[in-house]
Order: C-alpha cells, then sequence, then structure tokens
C-alpha cells in the first residue's frame, strides 16, 4: 500500500486566474454545499434545480469580484416553464436563491 495524500478540492470556490503573458483572466467557481442546501430546501424539478445552481454560480463569479462591501442579485423573469429566478450573493459570503416555476410546464419540458 502507498502512502498517497489525496487532494479533496474545497466544496464551495471561487479562484481567480490569469495566464501568464497572455491579456485572459477569468474565474473558476465550484459550488457544493451552498448550492446543495439551497436547493434541497426546496423540492425542484432536476431542470429548474440546474438553472437555480447556474443563477447561483453567476452570482458568485461576479459578486466575488465586486471591490467593496455589497450584495450582488442576479434576476431574471419570464413568461417561460420557470416565471422568477433570483440569486443573492453578499461579499460575506453568504449566498441565496429561489426560483418561481409552472409545475406543468416543467413536466412537459421533462416528458418531451
Amino acid at each position: 500500500m502507498s502512502d498517497i495524500a489525496l487532494q479533496i478540492a474545497p466544496d464551495d470556490i471561487v479562484a481567480p486566474f490569469q495566464i501568464e503573458g497572455e491579456s485572459v483572466r477569468g474565474r473558476l467557481v465550484r459550488m457544493g454545499a451552498a448550492v446543495h442546501e439551497i436547493i434541497s430546501g426546496h423540492d425542484y424539478p432536476e431542470p429548474v434545480a440546474n438553472l437555480l445552481g447556474e443563477a447561483c454560480a453567476l452570482a458568485a463569479l461576479v459578486g466575488s469580484s465586486l471591490k467593496f462591501d455589497g450584495r450582488l442579485i442576479v434576476q431574471a423573469q419570464g413568461d417561460g416553464p420557470v416565471r422568477y429566478v433570483v440569486a443573492d450573493y453578499d461579499t460575506s459570503g453568504s449566498l441565496r436563491g429561489y426560483c418561481r416555476f409552472d409545475e406543468e410546464k416543467v413536466a412537459e419540458l421533462e416528458t418531451g
């Protein structure tokens, strides 16, 4: 048996990066427990949960780049299967999210 230490990445992280010698910069996000906690508090169908997870990731990516103390809110509203999605990122690191959706229209999408 070998003595290999496994490095497990943290569940919730936003990591800025820059490619040396190039004018390329960006941010990488890994959402785990924070988004799981938000989604598991509701009985969202999978497509709705995925959309909310993406909104939370976007809020964390952009919000973590703010140069001041405050809050970033990502919000979309429409008349499709998902009526409303909101993700709220606070520069202290807190994250919240919520979706409002039409159950029948989402079920139609899932069954094809």
